[in-house]
């Protein structure tokens, strides 16, 4: 204590010097500073010289760096949540892209949830055939599945120089010349009634098939053999020979499909016989089930559906016809969802919005400025982009439409108690 008024009597004494009213003014502010709860670091004096090891005060027991105590992730004056309920903020939404979707009735459909595959229609396919026997051999390094061909484009040339057989387009010229030859013979005969009108049509007959045979190779044939063309624009689908590979005349070669219209073939069970005239449209999922299509989007329609049973599958097959997008691929196998009757005025939610938990369903609404609540509901049939729900869910409620899973990890999160003490 007394090295507490030295202190104080020198720095008095100092300030005096100075101003005699600024010595007053201290003077009195240094008798009314009361230690306990002041933080030092905040005074404007200087503490050089001076001593904080009060023989009454304790600072080994009271770090002034707690005094201002971390309260970071902690309001104590942020809104007490009831049950069920979260907080999120506006910048926490957007971060998420959580979005929100007013509750209105609108209609819904009546729901037969079935398997499918996606097929090409007639007339998309074109299969390409070999016009020559002989060894292929595939242009432009070999071709693959998914490769773009053009109408007329060369896809490969077919040799028979090294075939006992012969060359076919050398042979198709030979015939075709000998049968000129024989009638043009025929003609002469013909005009000296030397030779009978069935020998001389036989004849004419003859050299027009070979004409025909020839030609068709002639304008085809290169030095390397005979190329094969594509008869239409699009993509290959398959290959059907291997490169190097004996074909024969009329062998399939590949398959190639324009891809710009496609099939969907669902398959009804007889079970859901009764209403399959009813079926009016369809949603569908690929493989990897993360994005749900519509026929209505992709410019699609019900083509027809079957009468009776697939004998092989029991199943009565319904097909669907839209664009090709670029997304899909013949002889893909989908989930599909077809819609019958139409149900007035339901309450419908995004499958999104939906979480299930141990088997119960749920989704959050907006309850009031920043806090959503979670409610539980009764889910009916989706069509694979929304859910009819049975309860648990009002008209006009502000439902999240988007991102509700992180709602669900805020919630626990929130449930975890501070750590930190006093």
């Amino acid at each position: 204590m007394k090295r507490i008024f030295l202190g104080v009597f020198v720095l008095l004494y100092l300030l005096s010097a100075c101003n005699s009213a600024t010595k007053q003014s201290d003077n009195k502010e240094t008798t009314q500073s009361d230690h306990s709860g002041h933080d030092h670091s905040g005074d404007d004096h200087d503490h050089s010289g001076h001593d904080h090891s009060h023989d009454d005060h304790d600072h080994s027991e009271h770090d002034h760096s707690q005094d201002d105590d971390d309260h970071s992730g902690h309001d104590h004056d942020e809104e007490e949540l009831g049950d069920n309920e979260v907080a999120f903020s506006d910048e926490q939404a957007k971060r998420v892209n959580l979005t929100i979707e007013k509750v209105a009735p609108q209609p819904f459909y009546q729901i037969i949830k079935t398997s499918g595959q996606l097929i090409a229609p007639v007339g998309e396919e074109s299969t390409i055939v070999a016009s020559t026997s002989g060894i292929i051999k595939f242009t432009g390094g070999g071709l693959n599945a998914g490769t773009a061909v053009n109408n007329g484009q060369r896809i490969a040339v077919v040799s028979a120089r090294n075939i006992v057989d012969g060359d076919p387009v050398a042979k198709s010229r030979l015939q075709y010349e000998t049968a000129k030859k024989e009638f043009e013979r025929a003609e002469l005969l013909a005009k000296d009634t030397l030779i009978s009108m069935a020998d001389y049509n036989q004849a004419k007959l003859n050299y027009e098939n070979a004409q025909v045979a020839y030609n068709a190779l002639a304008n085809q044939s290169t030095g390397s053999g005979v190329n094969i063309t594509s008869n239409t624009q699009g993509y290959i689908k398959n290959l059907l020979v291997s490169d190097g590979e004996y074909v024969s005349v009329g062998q399939p070669i590949l398959t190639v499909t324009k891809n710009k219209r496609i099939q969907l073939k669902a398959d009804v069970s007889e079970q859901n016989a009764g209403i399959i005239s009813q079926i009016t449209s369809a949603n569908f999922k690929t493989a990897n089930g993360r994005e749900s299509y519509s026929i209505d989007e992709l410019n699609g329609k019900l083509v027809s559906y079957g009468k009776l049973l697939d004998g092989s599958s029991f199943y009565i097959p319904v097909i669907f016809e839209f664009n090709n997008t670029g997304h899909f691929l013949t002889g893909a196998f989908v989930t599909v969802y077809l819609k019958t009757r139409t149900i007035e005025q339901a309450i419908t939610a995004p499958l999104t919005a939906i979480i299930e938990e141990q088997g119960l369903f749920f989704v959050y609404v907006k309850d009031r400025e920043h806090i959503y609540k979670k409610k539980e509901i009764k889910k009916g049939a989706d069509d694979g982009k929304r859910a009819l729900i049975l309860s648990g869910l009002a008209s006009g409620e502000e439902l999240v439409a988007t991102s509700a899973y992180h709602l669900k990890l805020a919630s626990m999160s929130s449930a975890i108690p501070h750590g930190h003490s006093h």
